[in-house]
């Protein structure tokens, strides 16, 4: 179901999926994945590799709306991309002077 059919369903389903909890929040769902892995987000259930991480829709819309719990999501995003974005550079970096070395 695309976003925005699923923000205008008048009755939103108890469960949601990654997706759908990405959705709601505005986020990409593997941000909703990281968010989960690190504690931010709790799924329903316990996090194992393999099973769809499920959520409560009145859990996520209640975190949606506290600001101060929004800005910490959004800082630990923010954190892991600039984290995740260093390695990829140094990687590319690294290869680059292989290259150059051959």
């Amino acid at each position: 179901m695309k976003q925005a059919e699923f923000l205008s369903l008048r009755n939103r389903p108890l469960i949601l999926t990654r997706i759908e909890a990405g959705h709601l929040l505005g986020l990409h769902p593997d941000a909703i994945a990281y968010l989960a892995r690190k504690g931010h987000l709790p799924p329903l259930g316990r996090i194992e590799p393999g099973v769809p991480l499920l959520f409560s829709t009145e859990e996520v819309a209640a975190l949606g709306r506290d600001r101060k719990w929004l800005s910490r999501a959004v800082m630990s995003l923010r954190a892991h991309y600039a984290a995740r974005n260093a390695r990829v550079t140094s990687e590319e970096a690294d290869a680059a002077d292989l290259k150059d070395q051959t």
